[in-house]
């Protein structure tokens, strides 16, 4: 994104994480262009849906957990924290 372009030029980039380099690279091209940030929310991912149970792996570690997102109380937990 910070290449040099001839004359206008419109370019458009994405991210999952804003917390990241590319933060600081539009940072940086804003201080020479017009940078407008879009911020885009996937509604499936708001909500946990009543799936039942499932198990889940941390990538991390490989620790697995089951959850049950058939409990209320388990998906307002994580609806609290989305």
């Amino acid at each position: 994104m910070s290449g040099t372009a001839p004359g206008r030029s419109e370019e458009a980039g994405a991210e999952d994480d804003p917390f990241t380099a590319f933060s600081r690279t539009l940072r940086l091209v804003s201080n020479r262009h017009d940078v407008v940030a879009i911020r885009l929310v996937d509604a499936m991912e708001e909500t946990l849906p009543d799936a039942g149970l499932l198990v889940l792996t941390d990538p991390e570690t490989g620790r697995e957990v089951a959850v049950d997102t058939g409990r209320a109380r388990v998906r307002g937990r994580y609806d609290a924290r989305a």
